[in-house]
């Protein structure tokens, strides 16, 4: 039965990682600018590919026989959301496909679609959320008149007094899937390295609105379910395998009669 066993126990660890992921989604639903995450699984190879002996003879049947399951990367749908207005002139949506990049504090920048700004009490563009200071397309902080209005235009130009003082450093990254989530809801390279960002001009922002979440409730609600009942089922049969063996050693194996 150890076979049973470790193939179910398999299915009730990939599910309970399904049921934290499923569970986060659903606690961002109402999240500014909360990217979705999937979690995956894949399938355990035979023990010969498994442990790269391929020197060694292939038996078929063996071959063929459930390993179990194992957990795969999770990856992010960055696809864009709808979005909330605001009628307030330092948020900011991007339409379409983009980042704002914000200074991390470690000297490598991190990108981030929630548009929720403010002024600090030095006039600096921050995040609302963070503190994190918001740059520019030369790399820079952005510093206004904290007396003065502020806006900001389709083209991410930061405009005070009718003329633009600084444009936000809007980004487009070829392959999303290198980047990872990290503090705050903001993303950085899983590699470690620094990104390579520069400033793209056909990115575009909607003004006075931020970005939805992109968690559907009722598909996360779903996916809550489902990894849960997965998670039951999986134990279930352990309980079983357990119990058969139990029969197996008290019965079966019993010579006295």
């Amino acid at each position: 039965m150890g076979a049973g066993m470790f193939v179910s126990a398999s299915g009730a660890l990939t599910n309970m990682h399904r049921l934290d992921v499923a569970s986060n989604n659903l606690a961002n639903v109402n999240t500014t600018a909360f990217k979705k995450d999937f979690a995956y699984q894949v399938p355990r190879q035979p023990e010969r590919l498994e442990d790269s002996l391929y020197h060694l003879g292939s038996d078929e049947l063996l071959d063929q026989l459930a390993g179990g399951v194992l957990n795969g990367e999770t990856k992010t749908d960055f696809s864009a959301a709808s979005f909330s207005i605001t009628n307030n002139p330092l948020d900011a949506a991007i339409d379409g496909d983009g980042f704002f990049v914000v200074e991390s504090g470690d000297g490598d920048p991190w990108l981030t679609r929630d548009g929720r700004f403010t002024l600090d009490p030095n006039g600096m563009l921050v995040s609302a959320t963070s503190g994190q200071p918001i740059l520019s397309d030369s790399d820079q902080t952005i510093r206004v008149d904290p007396n003065q209005p502020v806006l900001l235009s389709p083209l991410g130009e930061v405009i005070q007094g009718e003329r633009a003082v600084a444009r936000l450093k809007l980004v487009t990254v070829d392959d999303p899937s290198i980047l990872k989530k990290t503090l705050g809801g903001f993303f950085d390279s899983k590699f470690g390295g620094p990104l390579e960002l520069e400033h793209n001009r056909d990115v575009r922002i909607a003004p006075e609105s931020i970005e939805d979440s992109g968690v559907d409730p009722i598909q996360a609600l779903m996916g809550v379910t489902s990894a849960g009942a997965g998670v039951r089922n999986n134990m279930r049969l352990m309980q079983l395998y357990d119990e058969l063996d139990n029969r197996a050693i008290n019965r079966l194996g019993n010579v006295t009669g």
